[in-house]
């Protein structure tokens, strides 16, 4: 096999594992100057540290509710048709902007865990944490009660959802283990 070829096959991690001199089985990286044996080896996947995570995450879903809000500020309309939750009446519309501003601030709070202390990013999961916990039933109930259609259970499934990922993540100490 020519060593074009090896280089081609590791790109698409069909090159399969191999035996190095010693009977030693290398299958989590290649060796091209190794005889080829039986057996594929893993498919190559760009490394995502436990640190690279925590700041994705929260740029994501910090993201996610800021542009909420702020979509609820400027065309709560729009969000609710998207949502297909229908539209209080227009005297009440200015309170779905000032929830609004709420989502925009939990959303932007995201941004201190992008910062360089842990610490800070510990803190801003806890509440935000805590917040979407506390959403999540609010909404629950008054759909439960009546008060609120159905439709309202994607925004209490999502909260829910990206609150049990962060208190998992921080009940096993991700967040503390650059600090050490």
């Amino acid at each position: 096999m020519s060593r074009n070829s090896k280089r081609i096959l590791k790109m698409w991690a069909i090159l399969p594992m191999v035996r190095c001199p010693g009977g030693r089985r290398e299958s989590e990286r290649f060796d091209t100057n190794c005889p080829v044996t039986v057996g594929f080896a893993p498919p190559r996947v760009p490394v995502v540290t436990k640190h690279k995570f925590l700041r994705l995450w929260s740029l994501l879903v910090g993201s996610m509710d800021a542009l909420t809000g702020a979509l609820l500020i400027f065309a709560p309309g729009l969000v609710l048709q998207l949502l297909k939750i229908q539209a209080p009446p227009a005297g009440a519309m200015v309170f779905v902007s000032w929830i609004g501003v709420f989502v925009m601030s939990v959303g932007l709070s995201y941004g201190l865990a992008l910062g360089g202390r842990r610490s800070r990013g510990e803190a801003v999961w806890m509440f935000t944490s805590l917040v979407r916990i506390l959403v999540a039933a609010f909404l629950t109930t008054k759909i439960l009660g009546g008060s609120l259609q159905m439709e309202w259970m994607l925004v209490a499934a999502a909260d829910a959802s990206v609150a049990l990922v962060q208190v998992v993540i921080l009940r096993t100490g991700w967040w503390r283990e650059g600090t050490r």
